[in-house]
C-alpha cells in the first residue's frame, strides 16, 4: 500500500476510536439482521454521524460479537456494503477456526505468521480501545497477502508489516548474542566441570567423561544447564545416597520434559549410583513400568559399575587388579524402592555402597 491508503486506514482507525454505539433490535435471521444493520448504519452515515452496530456471528465454538461501522461505507454503495458484510458473516460461519483476542499486541504477529504459513484461521480482535475487527483471507478490503497483513496490523496496532518483521530481527540478533555470550562463558567452565566430574565417577569413566564435556564445545544454549545440574544431582548422589533427596534436587531445576532426559541419562551413564537413580525415576517421577530391554540396559551398567567400584576396591588396598578379570555380567543389582544401591556378593563393598536411610524407603 502506498502513502495515501496508509493514511486513509490511520484516519478510519481514529474514527472507529470515536464511534457511538448504535442499539438496534434485530431478527433471529443472520442474513435479515444484517440488512437491518445496514440499513441502520447508511442511514446515519448520510447524515454525517459516526457510529457502529454489533452483530453476532454463529461460529463452531459458539457467538462470536463483532462491530460494524459507518465508517466502512465511505466510498462504497450500500449495496456493495450490504455484500461485503454478508461474505464477512458467512466467512466467520463457515471457518474451521476462529482466534479471539482481546486486546492482544501478539495477535498481529500471529497472525502475521499464520497467514505466512498458509493458514486459513479467522481472526476476531477486541481491542483495548472498544475496536473489533475480523480478518481472514476473503477481507474484501485487500488485494494480497501482503496489503492483508498491512491493513490487520495497521488497523490494530498502527504497526506495518516491515516494522513487526524488524522487531523479530531485533529480537533474533538478541537472542543470538545472548547464546554467543553463554557459549563463551560455558568454554570457560570445562575444566572445572571436568575436575568436578572426576571426583564423583569411578576413574576407568574419567577419560569418557572429559570427552563428553568437551565434544559439547559451549555451543548448546542448554549446556550449562545440562552439564551443571548433572554434576549437581550427581552429587548429591555421592554425598548420602538418597534416591529422594536426589530426585528433589533433579525437581528443583525446573526442567522441561526434555532437559530432564538430558539430566538423567547423563546421571545414569557416569554416577556410581546411576543405574539404581535412573530405575528410581522411571518409577517415582516417570510413574512409567520398567519393560525388559529397559531392565537388561541398567542391568548391564549396574554390572560394570560394579566392576569399577571393586577395582576401586582392591586399588586402595594397595594393588591393582583389572575389571576384566572381575566379570562385568555380576547379577546381584537387589535394590530398595527409595535407597537404591549397587550390591557386590561375598565382598565387603555391600556394607560401603549401601546406605540405608530411615524414612526414605518407599513401597510397592
Amino acid at each position: 500500500m502506498d502513502k495515501k491508503e496508509i493514511d486513509e486506514l490511520k484516519r478510519k482507525f481514529e474514527l472507529k476510536q470515536s464511534a457511538k454505539k448504535l442499539d438496534l433490535v434485530t431478527g433471529l435471521d443472520s442474513e435479515e439482521s444484517i440488512t437491518t444493520i445496514v440499513d441502520a448504519l447508511y442511514e446515519s452515515s448520510q447524515k454525517g454521524e459516526n457510529v457502529y452496530a454489533e452483530k453476532y456471528a454463529s461460529i463452531p465454538t459458539g457467538l462470536l460479537k463483532y462491530k460494524i461501522y459507518s465508517c466502512d461505507l465511505e466510498g462504497m454503495s450500500k449495496e456493495d456494503f450490504l455484500a461485503k458484510t454478508q461474505m464477512v458473516d458467512r466467512t466467520i460461519g463457515s471457518a474451521k477456526d476462529v482466534v479471539v483476542r482481546n486486546g492482544s499486541f501478539r495477535l498481529a504477529k500471529e497472525m502475521f505468521q499464520d497467514f505466512d504459513k498458509g493458514s486459513e484461521t479467522i481472526y476476531a480482535y477486541n481491542g483495548h480501545n472498544g475496536i473489533s475487527a475480523i480478518f481472514s483471507r476473503d477481507d474484501l478490503d485487500v488485494r494480497t497477502d501482503d496489503d492483508f497483513l498491512e491493513y490487520a496490523t495497521l488497523t490494530m496496532e498502527g504497526e506495518t508489516r516491515e516494522e513487526i518483521r524488524a522487531e523479530q530481527e531485533a529480537e533474533l540478533k538478541k537472542i543470538e548474542e545472548e547464546r554467543e555470550a553463554r557459549a563463551e562463558a560455558n568454554k570457560k567452565k570445562i575444566p572445572e566441570w571436568i575436575e568436578q566430574g572426576n571426583a564423583l565417577i569411578f576413574q576407568e569413566k574419567q577419560e569418557e567423561w572429559k570427552e563428553y564435556v568437551e565434544s559439547f564445545k559451549g555451543k548448546s544454549i542448554n549446556y550449562a544447564e545440562i552439564v551443571g545440574e548433572a554434576l549437581e544431582v550427581m552429587e548429591s548422589l555421592e554425598k548420602d545416597g538418597s534416591m529422594i533427596k536426589a530426585e528433589e534436587v533433579l525437581a528443583s531445576q525446573g526442567h522441561s520434559g526434555s532437559s530432564m532426559a538430558e539430566v538423567v541419562n547423563t546421571v545414569f551413564r557416569f554416577s556410581k549410583l546411576g543405574p539404581s537413580f535412573y530405575r528410581d525415576v522411571l518409577r517415582y517421577v516417570y510413574k512409567k513400568e520398567i519393560d525388559p530391554k529397559t531392565e537388561e540396559m541398567i542391568m548391564d551398567q549396574q554390572a560394570e559399575n560394579n566392576g569399577y567400584a571393586l577395582a576401586a576396591k582392591t586399588r586402595s588396598n594397595g594393588y591393582e587388579i583389572s575389571t576384566d578379570e572381575i566379570g562385568l555380567k555380576t547379577l546381584d543389582t537387589q535394590t530398595t524402592d527409595k535407597v537404591a544401591v549397587a550390591k557386590v556378593e561375598d565382598t565387603e563393598m555391600s556394607k560401603e555402597n549401601t546406605n540405608d536411610e530411615k524414612g526414605e524407603e518407599v513401597g510397592e
